[in-house]
């Protein structure tokens, strides 16, 4: 697969990111291919302190992720990242992760838009230059692509578990991080069973915001070795949904 020389960004994964197994954790890899999101747009002039200047602000929509190996503490590895593809309301971001060798360990796909804060609606992408200049369509996506999830068939069969946001779940724009979500239905997960198993996938739709000092509950269905999660704020409307895909550990 042809992908860029020059946007691989070199990592080390920390004790703080593996879990009680020494594993790497899926909200760090997640975070990692974030936080070269950032590094490779402020490169671009288009990271997030950059277009909060103009009351701008990237906002996730859709994620797909996909590691076929357990990293664990002091493990090297890179992150690649491209944009692809850019529609007026939203553009594609990938990621593919290479280990010390060079070998693809995992990768991702991701959607994007840019919301104005003034207006709260979206921008339109092909109006901006420098998008287009940080658009690179002769680079494939990573062969997956991020897809609509379902409402569950079954609500009332799910698990439903309170969670109340507090202050370390916000990031800068005043709501819910986006690694927040994933973390809250990791946790729902029995002990017995992240320990054992390995998540290997999961997608994500990040759908409405959620805020300080709101309760919302979290749905969770295991179906063999998949698991459906929805987050709903107290009126039911849903912030997010996941599926997760686990193999044995």
């Amino acid at each position: 697969m042809k992908i860029p020389r020059n946007k691989r960004y070199d990592y080390i994964i920390e004790p703080k990111d593996v879990d009680l197994a020494g594993r790497a954790t899926m909200v760090s890899i997640f975070d990692y291919m974030m936080r070269t999101s950032h590094l490779d747009s402020q490169r671009h002039k288009l990271g997030v302190y950059q277009i909060r200047k103009q009351n701008l602000a990237w906002v996730i929509s859709r994620a797909v992720v996909e590691v076929n190996t357990v990293l664990r503490d002091m493990d090297p590895f890179k992150v690649v990242t491209w944009v692809s593809e850019c529609n007026r309301i939203a553009c594609v971001r990938n990621f593919l992760m290479l280990n010390a060798e060079g070998k693809e360990i995992g990768h991702a796909v991701t959607q994007w838009s840019m919301i104005d804060f003034t207006t709260r609606e979206a921008v339109n992408l092909l109006k901006l230059p420098r998008i287009i200049r940080h658009l690179h369509p002769e680079y494939p996506t990573c062969g997956l692509y991020p897809k609509k999830l379902h409402p569950l068939e079954n609500p009332d069969r799910a698990i439903r578990n309170e969670h109340k946001v507090v202050y370390s779940d916000l990031d800068f724009n005043g709501h819910v991080n986006s690694l927040k979500y994933i973390q809250w239905m990791l946790d729902q997960m029995p002990i017995e069973w992240a320990s054992n198993h390995q998540l290997w996938r999961f997608d994500v739709n990040y759908i409405h915001e959620m805020h300080w000092g709101e309760n919302p509950y979290i749905l969770t269905q295991l179906e063999g070795d998949t698991t459906f999660f929805e987050i709903c704020g107290g009126d039911g409307r849903v912030a997010c949904r996941a599926r997760m895909e686990w193999r044995d550990f």
